[in-house]
């Protein structure tokens, strides 16, 4: 009788700590709000071209977008705003990745991280999906920034925004599935900020 007495204890104490200690213990869902946002505006949808390449998704943005995202930006308020056409971005596209390891390369750090970057760059392409986003600079180059998103791992589903939004934020999810580089068309070159 003492066994099944000191059985049943120890198994209404485990319900018991289960229920009060599993919601703590339990992973904390991912949460957008965290430092992250989604940069939209409400009349871009009509004018938006989505293209695919080499099996990723690539959205571009027309110029109406680009100035209803900015428009109270300091930085854009002098700028223009052009959309960039499929042709173009498909030759961005093709030339991407020589282009970037010859930036990696020139870049601080040099070669062993140059390729190792490269190398991993190459792997996972086709994961990248892609967004473009057309400007003019006060100096008058024409830029695209051209934003890559992997959602292998989506928890907050953002796919299903990505052809309508720029996806954008810091830290976080962000911070590991979300890189830009700014495209020179006058040059035609890359770099990691658009003073090429």
């Amino acid at each position: 009788m003492k066994r099944y007495a000191l059985v049943l204890g120890l198994i209404l104490i485990v319900f018991t700590c289960c229920g009060s200690s599993c919601s703590v213990k339990r992973k904390q869902p991912f949460i957008i709000e965290q430092r992250q946002s989604i940069s939209s505006t409400d009349s871009v949808g009509p004018g938006v071209k989505v293209i695919s390449f080499e099996g990723a998704t690539c959205v571009i943005f027309p110029a109406s977008f680009g100035r209803e995202m900015f428009e109270n930006a300091t930085d854009f308020k002098e700028m223009d705003f052009f959309m960039p056409d499929s042709t173009l971005i498909s030759k961005i596209s093709k030339e991407f990745l020589s282009k970037y390891c010859e930036l990696l390369s020139n870049s601080k750090g040099g070669s062993a991280f140059g390729r190792l970057a490269c190398f991993n760059l190459q792997k996972n392409y086709a994961y990248y999906d892609r967004q473009y986003l057309g400007y003019v600079t006060k100096k008058g180059t024409r830029i695209i920034r051209v934003q890559f998103v992997d959602f292998r791992q989506d928890p907050q589903n953002l796919i299903k925004m990505f052809r309508y939004h720029w996806i954008n934020g810091v830290h976080g999810w962000y911070y590991s599935n979300v890189w830009n580089l700014f495209y020179d068309v006058n040059k035609n070159a890359i770099a990691d900020d658009d003073d090429i």
